[in-house]
């Protein structure tokens, strides 16, 4: 089966919108009720399943969205088993996002930065807040025309 474009287009995300992450399907409801909170994002993610080897695992997933036609992005959270430096030199990611309590990636820095859980109308989140990493670049996002 032939992959399908995506309705949009990718653009930057301008720096200090606020948006959150969560790992679980949200109604339109839900999500509205996000919107109407004044979140202007919301990311959904895979969790990460152990793996023996991290960096492999990285490259392996990098490769396969890259080949895909996708740009992609890591989530950097608590106790990765990669140190700051293996995270800007042994990976080939350029778009990082940082958790509350994860650790740094000295080099480069973040684009999203994560902060700690909040509740809204019931639903558990992480809020998030973009930003241009040290490198003046941006996380880069499907913009739904």
């Amino acid at each position: 089966m032939a992959n399908k474009p995506l309705p949009g287009s990718v653009q930057p995300a301008p720096a200090g919108l606020s948006g959150f992450d969560i790992n679980h399907v949200l109604t339109a409801e839900q999500a509205l009720g996000f919107k109407n909170a004044g979140y202007a994002f919301c990311v959904r993610y895979l969790p990460w399943t152990a793996a023996a080897d991290v960096i492999a695992y990285c490259q392996a997933w990098y490769i396969a969205v890259h080949s895909a036609g996708y740009v992609p992005g890591i989530y950097v959270g608590y106790d990765t088993g990669l140190t700051p430096d293996q995270l800007y030199n042994s990976i080939s990611f350029q778009h990082y996002w940082q958790a509350y309590n994860g650790p740094q990636e000295t080099t480069r820095g973040f684009q999203i930065l994560q902060k700690t859980e909040k509740t809204l109308n019931g639903i558990t989140f992480d809020p998030d807040i973009t930003k241009l990493d040290n490198e003046g670049d941006s996380a880069l996002w499907l913009a739904v025309n």
